[in-house]
Parts: structure tokens; C-alpha cells; sequence
């Protein structure tokens, strides 16, 4: 099974599964492929505050949201664990990674999901939103897609230390291997 059964988008199967395959066709080709983390901001307090149902209904509006942001057939959008998603951007550079990316993170702020907790002072925004890290390679004999995976891992982390609600390209990638801007 690869479909994750409460998102119904691909599941961490599908995702490794996808990302091998994925990896192996553009080193073949010389092509780019891109990696997208995105992390729901404060989905623990969102749980605790709300209940699980009203998070499970965050979780799959999230999901559609992504999924509804990709354009290709051949992009893959999956559940990477808990309130965690990536999307696989095969044949696409960074720039364009970049723009994805944010129709993301713009389709999750649209759905309007009313976020008000009391106990958290310092929570910018009244509504759900995501941070999200890119990473962008083209796949050579001196990388692999772990390495894709930390950079976007690395650039998420970012985006949540600069305050969440954003998106950070990966630099990690930039010292290791050659990227495509």
C-alpha cells in the first residue's frame, strides 16, 4: 500500500519508493530534481487545542492543498511522518522549486484554518500555515538523495528558526555539489 490511508496522498513508502526512482532518471539524464519539506507550524498545539479529529481535518486539507499545487504528473507529493510532507519535483531546477514551493505555502494559507490558541503568546498568525525547505540538485556520481534530503531537512529547520510561515532554499548542497540556480 502507498497511499497513506488519512492524507490520501502517497505514504513514506511511496516517498522513498518515488525518490530512488526518481534520483536514478535524472542522473541518467542530467537533469535536476527537487525536494520540498514542509512541516505544519505548531501542529502539536493545533492537536491539543482542537482535538484529533479537527487535526486529522487539518492534516488532509493540508495534504490537498499540496497536492492541488502541483502541476505535473510526474510530481509527487507524500506524508513524510506526522504533520510532515515532501513533494518530489523530478526535471526541475531551483527557481522553479521556488515557485512551487510557495503555491504551497499561499494554497495552505488560503484554507483558512482558524488557529487561536491561548496559551501561545508569541504565535504570529490566527490561522494554520506551513514552513517549508527546498533543496535542488542535478544527480552525480559526488551526490545522493540522503544529501538532497538533509538539505531540505536543514533548509525547513531554517524557515522555522526565522520565524515559520516561509520557505528557505537549502545552501547545504551548495558547498557539497554543483546546484542548479
Amino acid at each position: 500500500m502507498n497511499v497513506d490511508e488519512l492524507t490520501q496522498i502517497g505514504n513514506r513508502r511511496h516517498f522513498d519508493s518515488c525518490l530512488r526512482a526518481g534520483w536514478k532518471h535524472m542522473a541518467r539524464e542530467g537533469l535536476p530534481i527537487s525536494l520540498i519539506l514542509c512541516d505544519i507550524d505548531y501542529f502539536k498545539i493545533y492537536n491539543d487545542t482542537y482535538g484529533h479529529q479537527a487535526g486529522d481535518h487539518c492534516l488532509r486539507s493540508v495534504a490537498q492543498a499540496i497536492r492541488g499545487a502541483l502541476q505535473r504528473p510526474t510530481d509527487v507529493a507524500a506524508r513524510y511522518g506526522g504533520e510532515e510532507f515532501a513533494v518530489i519535483l523530478p526535471q526541475t531546477d531551483a527557481a522553479e522549486a521556488l515557485l512551487v514551493a510557495e503555491q504551497i505555502r499561499l494554497k495552505v494559507k488560503a484554507l483558512n484554518i482558524v488557529f487561536r490558541p491561548e496559551t501561545v503568546d508569541c504565535l504570529p498568525n490566527s490561522m494554520v500555515t506551513i514552513s517549508l525547505g527546498i533543496a535542488s540538485v542535478v544527480p552525480g556520481q559526488k551526490n545522493d538523495s540522503a544529501t538532497l534530503v538533509l538539505a531540505a531537512d536543514e533548509a525547513l529547520y531554517d524557515s522555522k528558526r526565522q520565524g515559520r510561515d516561509r520557505l528557505t532554499m537549502s545552501t547545504l548542497l551548495n558547498f557539497r555539489f554543483t546546484t542548479v540556480n
